[in-house]
């Protein structure tokens, strides 16, 4: 492994009591969705009761629900209208529901909707002054930020073979990057490479109090050596080095067990909905 470039960062905040840190992981995830809604032909929907996009592409992904604070009383009708708004535009919506989610029972309303459970994703943040268990190093693996134009193609090839990602996701997700490709940009992205060969990927990005780390993905052919975990763990000393001491996650529940592996402690959960069109 070759030591990764990182950018200097002020100190950042440490001894986040558990309760804030699941809000900071909530926020950071739906912070990470909202440029989607502002990608030619989105829609943002902004309001203290919900917080939606669309971007009119047919990916569960791409339209989403990500904040409910739904009074009991009004919720049924909200989701009837939310259901009815993209069948008639024959999209499938996602509807994310954490533990900050309004009406408490938010998720059987939505299933008597109709929505399906796809997912839930689990909360995950560690201290970054706590070493994690030392592994082998992967001989072969060679980790870059990317700094260019080709590199990030690269690394949208393997985010989109790594996740399953329709065309459409990484064309959107393209449009976001191109959006934001100033020096001061809060996301840093990684490749590695075994033998030469790009096979995984992940951003590190840089919040106010805390580095959360998305996009960690590997191509089906090289998973199970532990390239994904020694990605993180060098992700984990960059935004060490830079000063932060506190790093979150989603992971799903498949992907979970590895970061627990690498020091990430759970902190609560986000359930993953999807309406079909």
């Amino acid at each position: 492994m070759h030591d990764l470039p990182h950018h200097p960062s002020p100190p950042r905040l440490c001894d986040i009591a558990p309760t804030e840190l699941l809000s900071i992981i909530e926020t950071s995830f739906v912070r990470s969705w909202l440029p989607f809604a502002h990608i030619p032909g989105a829609a943002l929907h902004d309001a203290p009761d919900l917080l939606w996009f669309s971007t009119g592409q047919p990916d569960a992904f791409l339209n989403a629900v990500l904040r409910t604070q739904l009074a009991p009383d009004e919720a049924d009708v909200t989701i009837q209208t939310m259901v009815a708004t993209f069948r008639s535009r024959m999209l499938p919506l996602s509807w994310y529901v954490g533990p900050a989610a309004r009406p408490t029972d938010l998720v059987g309303r939505l299933l008597t909707a109709g929505f399906r459970h796809v997912d839930t994703m689990v909360g995950m943040a560690i201290n970054l002054h706590t070493r994690a268990p030392t592994r082998p190093e992967i001989p072969d693996l060679h980790m870059v930020e990317v700094n260019n134009a080709a590199t990030l193609q690269q690394w949208f090839t393997v985010f989109q073979a790594g996740f399953g990602m329709s065309h459409a996701m990484r064309v959107a997700y393209e449009a976001v990057c191109a959006a934001d490709d100033s020096a001061d940009s809060a996301d840093t992205k990684y490749l590695g490479y075994v033998a030469g060969f790009p096979v995984a990927c992940l951003t590190l990005t840089r919040e106010e109090a805390v580095a959360s780390l998305y996009d960690v993905a590997t191509i089906p052919a090289a998973r199970r050596r532990g390239i994904g975990s020694a990605m993180v763990r060098a992700a984990l000393e960059a935004a060490r080095t830079a000063a932060y001491q506190t790093a979150i996650l989603l992971a799903t529940a498949e992907g979970a067990g590895m970061y627990r592996r690498v020091g990430f402690q759970d902190y609560g959960q986000l359930g993953h909905y999807v309406l079909d069109p």
